[in-house]
């Protein structure tokens, strides 16, 4: 006997076997429970993340001389390679020379303070300061202010954005780029570079470094070859084979004998030895020019110590307004790399760093450091390399570092002066040779999945045919739409069993596989049933449904009896033959399933219909392995959908109606629970009841 409506609506709910007793709380009451819980631990909570803004409180009480002797080793060694890749990267950027160095004091200075990783290397980098004198370029064409301006201020918001996505805890952000994009893009800017470098390494005349286009700095090249200095290449030439001499050559000694440690040095030093010798040659051949002719392409003046301390200019709307153009992009970048750059060495090294706070920690470095002359900066892949095979033990190596630098410009600065930009055109090229992602990633790329080979490929060739900006917005955009079509269109098929385990039928090939019982479908949606995906989803499981089972429906003989755009059911298009059986449950295996949102639940509740009015009959629907956090909605559609009693189709042949299926039974909210099982298995079994 069916129990009245006062009392379905009276009676308690009662979670499913297996379930906590608050599945069923109103929304209102979990937050209200959430806002409790939050407010009784905030003060816990509040230290707690103070705590985590400044993590040099938790290691520098431990820190002890074991760990000093192999962080001063690393200082002293990544200060060699900082102090040319610093001046090298500042050319890039289009700003003098010593601001490379400005940037490197900031960088290290400031981050070891608030840092979660001891490898990273903080300066300006290859690929950032190749964008930053792009941007810089196409936004500052009238040349109405110097580029250090633009790039301070621009430094300026950086940190400033950086360090409110790090204090609110977004750096989730960069989880929507996949590695394959992100070596695609690196490989294409690391080619563009390249491209850059070589009339600096020639030293070819006329040639506009900063230009967008790749292909135009290529085709520009070969025009103005005649203008080609023989002695700037005579620097830059040897300087470059030098440099990948050594590298290589280490590298391949080191793997025949691994007992030879001081290989790893030799490859570590070898750019401060490159630019003391050639420095020193430069000097010997140069000394002696008169009027300022020399015979080479010279670094010339740096100031001394830090000539670049002043307060970014933030007065100048015109300026503050051209530098916003050019944010963005230098932002993502300064980002990705980053992250990208403290979590593999995290992983290499066996220790675990915090997206959020590395952002808080690039933000001050960038903010603070824009007070110093800082241009924008990241994490350097090459100079993290170097400090983390130095034997680095603490975030402090950076503070050494940056003393040391600073040291530097008080007292070599006037040496700086007989730099032969050839060399930095050739330490760029063999240092952005590292950012190339070698044959076997791709390779793993194509062996895993199709979509991450082909995401590889289309930032590769994007950053190269047209220029970093554009590689970046490209490949962010190609990730989403891959992104967002896996999410809206997922597989899914009708499952099958063996030895107890349910697959789909694209995973049970060369497996002895039964079907479920006649009448009864399963099936696993392998994606949340949110608006993107929810109809593609019961448009496939209804599609499904009707190629399995046939018609059970009202039959008629007019199509005037019919809505205009349905012709099921008309007699002469009908199967009422019995070789299939009309539908009669259907089980719903929601594991992979994290989130249902409202346009889940309707999708359901539309797809109950659809098939009610196919099967001619209420066709009950089962669920298993529903998460806790989902059974309040899915028990939401089992109300609003079980109505009326559910009949079983089993021996209905006639492709009628059965009539007790319009008679409405009500069910109370306990009987709905009925319908989330524990497991495949168990729904399936319950429909044959």
């Amino acid at each position: 006997m069916a129990r009245s409506k006062d009392a379905a609506a009276q009676a308690p709910i009662k979670a499913p076997e297996g379930y906590p007793d608050d599945v069923f709380d109103s929304q209102y009451t979990q937050i209200r429970k959430n806002a409790g819980s939050l407010t009784h631990n905030l003060g816990h909570n509040t230290v707690t993340y103070l705590k985590e803004l400044f993590p040099v409180i938790d290691w520098l009480p431990r820190y002890n001389l074991s760990w000093f002797t192999g962080d001063l080793i690393a200082g002293v060694t990544v200060t060699g390679v900082i102090i040319p890749q610093a001046l090298a990267y500042a050319t890039l950027a289009g700003v003098p020379v010593q601001y490379g160095l400005y940037t490197g004091v900031a960088g290290m200075f400031f981050y070891f303070l608030f840092a979660t990783s001891k490898d990273v290397t903080i300066g300006a980098t290859a690929v950032l300061s190749q964008l930053l004198g792009q941007v810089i370029a196409s936004i500052n064409s009238d040349n109405k202010y110097s580029p250090i301006s633009i790039a301070v201020i621009i430094a300026f918001f950086q940190g400033i954005i950086e360090l409110v996505l790090g204090l609110l805890r977004l750096g989730i952000v960069v989880d929507f780029l996949p590695s394959s994009v992100i070596s695609g893009f690196t490989t294409g800017a690391g080619l563009t570079v390249i491209i850059g470098q070589i009339p600096g390494l020639f030293g070819i005349q006329g040639v506009n470094t900063n230009d967008p286009s790749s292909l135009n700095i290529l085709i520009n090249t070969i025009k103005n070859a005649s203008t080609l200095s023989n002695l700037d290449t005579a620097f830059g030439v040897s300087a470059l084979v030098f440099l990948l001499l050594v590298k290589y050559t280490t590298l391949i000694l080191a793997r025949r004998f691994p007992k030879l440690a001081w290989l790893k040095w030799v490859s570590i030093t070898r750019n401060l030895v490159a630019l003391v010798v050639f420095t020193g040659i430069s000097y010997a051949i140069s000394k002696d020019a008169k009027n300022g002719k020399y015979p080479i392409s010279l670094v010339k003046t740096v100031p001394a110590g830090l000539a670049g301390v002043a307060v970014p200019n933030l007065g100048d709307a015109g300026l503050v307004a051209r530098a916003a153009q050019g944010l963005p992009a230098v932002l993502i970048i300064a980002i990705i790399e980053h992250i990208s750059v403290a979590k593999s060495f995290g992983r290499i090294n066996n220790y675990k760093v915090s997206p959020n706070q590395e952002l808080v920690a690039l933000g001050l470095v960038n903010l603070l450091g824009s007070f110093i002359g800082g241009i924008p900066s990241t994490g350097s892949f090459s100079r993290t390399a170097i400090k983390s095979a130095s034997g680095v033990r603490s975030p402090f190596a950076g503070l050494i570092t940056s003393v040391l630098v600073l040291i530097a410009l008080y007292t070599i600065t006037p040496a700086l002066f007989w730099i032969s930009k050839a060399s930095l055109s050739a330490l760029i090229i063999a240092a952005i040779t590292e950012l190339f992602a070698p044959p076997e990633v791709i390779k793993q790329l194509w062996d895993i999945q199709f979509t991450d080979f082909l995401s590889f490929w289309v930032a590769l060739f994007v950053t190269v045919i047209f220029n970093i900006e554009t590689g970046i917005e490209v490949s962010i955009g190609f990730a989403l739409v891959i992104l967002l079509y896996r999410i809206a269109r997922p597989r899914i098929q009708p499952l099958v069993q063996h030895a107890g385990k349910w697959y789909s039928l694209g995973q049970s090939h060369g497996l002895e596989t039964s079907q479920p019982p006649a009448g009864v479908l399963v099936f696993r949606p392998e994606e949340s049933l949110t608006y993107p995906n929810a109809s593609y989803i019961t448009e496939k499981i209804l599609d499904e449904a009707k190629e399995r089972t046939r018609y059970g429906g009202v039959v008629t003989k007019h199509s005037n009896d019919k809505v205009w755009s349905d012709s099921t059911g008309l007699a002469k298009k009908t199967d009422l033959s019995g070789e299939r059986p009309i539908l009669r449950s259907l089980v719903v295996d929601l594991s992979s399933v994290n989130f249902v949102d409202a346009t889940g639940i309707q999708a359901l509740i539309d797809l109950r219909h659809e098939l009610d009015r196919y099967a001619g009959h209420n066709v009950a629907i089962h669920f298993s392995r529903v998460k806790p956090a989902l059974v309040r909605p899915i028990n939401y559609f089992l109300q609003t959908t079980n109505s009326k009693k559910v009949v079983a189709a089993v021996g209905n042949t006639s492709g009628v109606a059965d009539p007790e299926a319009s008679q409405e039974h009500l069910w109370v909210p306990q009987d709905a629970t009925r319908f989330i099982h524990k497991s495949i298995s168990d729904a399936v079994s319950a429909t044959v009841v």
